[in-house]
């Protein structure tokens, strides 16, 4: 379930084509999810385009 960002997260997702990982190994969800502004892991994935700048959309309940 994707998280709400807040003004110290950003919204991200995988770059196409890309598998991304949480840094535990959990895979990240390809729709995208809010992580840490902050944090060196994902600013080091933004700069080598691993994720790209997203908005997170509703997901339909089946």
């Amino acid at each position: 379930m994707a998280t709400k960002a807040t003004p110290e997260t950003i919204t991200v997702k995988p770059a196409e084509g890309r598998k991304v990982y949480w840094p535990d190994g959990r895979p990240f969800d390809p729709d995208g999810d809010a992580v840490p502004a902050d944090d060196p892991y994902w600013i080091r994935r933004l700069n080598d385009e691993d994720v790209v700048p997203a908005k997170l959309t509703a997901k339909k309940e089946a």
